[in-house]
């Protein structure tokens, strides 16, 4: 279970960061959306 553990680890790690960049990307569409409804 402790390798599966880090395998995990290793793989998400390098992604969070691509996937914090596509969050931010995504609320910002979301804002602008809400901005253009109201």
């Amino acid at each position: 279970m402790q390798t599966s553990t880090t395998d995990l680890f290793h793989t998400v790690r390098p992604r969070s960061r691509t996937i914090l960049r596509a969050w931010r990307v995504a609320k910002r569409l979301e804002e602008r959306d809400r901005r253009v409804t109201s």
